[in-house]
């Protein structure tokens, strides 16, 4: 029964920690997805900033003062004028430029592709910059270690309150199995006596009333014994394999229990079975 108590208790926990560890990684998703918008926000924010300023620069100064424009906070820029590049600090060949304006990303840049034909003469900027997702990775890893160490805490307390909770339980199994074990031990000597008793017993010699006290005496053993193998069978065989039950056989066990009251009562069984 300790044994069973044991897989109960590993049953809870895994079930606990399998419904924990869910929920961590769920609200691990969810704050690694909103962690990955605030940094393409702050990425595409700095990117408008530098096209604002690089828009007011086009506006004041000459083309030519334009070939001195050095990078800004790490954002690099092309820029072209009546499709002529007056200006570029990276590599475009590298990059394929959308139908649209906008931004656009790969596994380590961002993007933005801006045409202000209206504005502007005829004006084109491609920006590029850093996506910061190397960031990400290292929040990534702190909410990794973050979620073990929350994992490993909360399945230390729930295993301690596990056992606080099932500590009585565990009291009162020990309790009912030293009850069972002493119970069949005082149990089966005076049941073997009577047994014995029973079986050398001259019935002969009896008188009606006399047979008939003492089948009620074997129908009761026969109880008795039945009652002292089941409470064997629970407290010996905690572990019960399911087996073919040969029926012919249960049947004269059941046949020989109630032959006593059978004969008490001056009743006779025809029987006919045959093997399983």
């Amino acid at each position: 029964m300790l044994n069973n108590t044991k897989k109960v208790i590993l049953k809870i926990l895994s079930i606990y920690l399998i419904s924990t560890l869910l929920f961590l990684l769920s609200i691990f998703f969810i704050v690694i997805t909103w962690k990955e918008n605030e940094i393409y926000d702050k990425s595409q924010q700095s990117i408008r900033e530098y096209k604002r300023f690089l828009i007011n620069l086009i506006n004041t100064h000459d083309a030519k003062e334009l070939k001195t424009l050095t990078s800004k906070d790490n954002i690099q820029s092309c820029i072209f004028i009546k499709n002529k590049k007056i200006y570029c600090n990276f590599d475009l060949k590298s990059i394929k430029l959308p139908n649209k304006r906008g931004f656009f990303y790969d596994k380590e840049w961002i993007y933005y592709y801006t045409n202000l034909d209206k504005s502007l003469k005829n004006v084109q900027i491609i920006l590029k910059g850093t996506n910061n997702l190397n960031q990400l990775n290292k929040y990534k890893k702190k909410l990794f270690f973050l979620i073990f160490i929350i994992l490993i805490f909360s399945s230390f307390i729930a295993y301690i309150l596990l056992k606080i909770l099932i500590k009585p339980l565990e009291e009162n199994i020990k309790v009912m199995d030293n009850f069972l074990k002493e119970t069949t031990h005082e149990i089966k000597a005076p049941l073997s006596i009577i047994n014995m008793s029973i079986e050398t017993m001259q019935t002969n010699m009896l008188t009606d009333k006399n047979n008939k006290r003492v089948n009620n005496i074997k129908t009761a053993t026969n109880s008795l014994n039945s009652i002292y193998e089941d409470l064997t069978d629970i407290h010996f065989n905690s572990k019960h394999k399911i087996e073919l039950v040969e029926f012919d056989k249960l049947l004269e066990q059941r046949i020989t229990f109630f032959t006593p009251l059978l004969e008490n009562n001056s009743l006779t069984l025809i029987k006919s079975i045959s093997k399983s």
